[in-house]
């Protein structure tokens, strides 16, 4: 089991799991929810939780679905994903300290969101014909705000054309982000399988870099313009819990 020095028990107690920062160490609650999904066989994506907002749907021919996401690679996450890869990988001693550590200095203090846009054909209710999508041109996000100041880099890293919505890979923010590689599953780097850039449905992953002197505190209102529409992301501040008691071993 993955396990912390003794040294740090004092400060781990007082770490807020809502951290809109990365501090010092990371929070336990998040590295324990990475150790039970692990042990759950749960998969690695579903770590996400509420730092994945639907900004967009699309209707299937028989429901509305989210198809548009905006993912905050917050403290809790790469925590969480570290305490998962500890526990899959049967990391050594002091693995998930050395690597948070790795990625606070990598990333400076700077937020970042990977944001999923899509364009997939039209679909009638009773009529499950589908037709050409209604606009098959990656219409660029322009603008950025954050609890209303612009602000914030895009940097497109993947576009994908298929012939059905299966067939889209999902966005893998550890080979897409440079700053996040040490959070990489040993068994996913790399590139991803070649698919023909052939069909009706696209997605597009666009990583946007917020500075850290950006207002990302409190409850963080994200707005992603582009020439044709406004999506708009909350991630919410929650009350602090009390200071739990960590399952994973401490000792050295």
């Amino acid at each position: 089991m993955p396990g912390i020095p003794l040294t740090l028990i004092a400060l781990l107690a007082t770490i807020d799991p809502q951290a809109r920062v990365m501090g010092p160490v990371p929070p336990p609650t998040a590295i324990q929810s990475g150790i039970d999904a692990s042990w759950a066989r749960r998969p690695l994506e579903q770590l996400v939780g509420a730092d994945r907002q639907v900004i967009g749907r699309w209707f299937d021919g028989s429901r509305i679905v989210g198809t548009e996401t905006a993912t905050w690679l917050s403290p809790r996450l790469v925590a969480a994903q570290l305490g998962f890869l500890a526990t899959t990988e049967s990391w050594p001693e002091g693995e998930i300290l050395h690597r948070w550590r790795l990625i606070r200095t990598a990333l400076a203090g700077q937020h970042i969101v990977l944001i999923r846009t899509t364009a997939y054909p039209r679909q009638s209710l009773g009529d499950v014909t589908a037709t050409a999508a209604a606009d098959a041109r990656f219409l660029g996000l322009a603008k950025a705000t954050v609890n209303g100041t612009t602000t914030g880099l895009f940097t497109l890293v993947q576009r994908q054309r298929t012939r059905t919505r299966d067939e889209l890979h999902p966005p893998r923010w550890w080979d897409m982000i440079p700053e996040l590689t040490a959070i990489a599953p040993r068994d996913q780097r790399g590139a991803l399988p070649y698919r023909p850039q052939l069909g009706d449905y696209y997605a597009w992953d666009t990583v946007l870099r917020v500075p850290a002197e950006a207002p990302w505190r409190g409850d963080i209102t994200l707005k992603l313009i582009a020439p044709r529409r406004e999506r708009t992301a909350v991630f919410a501040a929650r009350e602090r819990p009390a200071p739990p008691t960590p399952k994973f071993n401490l000792d050295p």
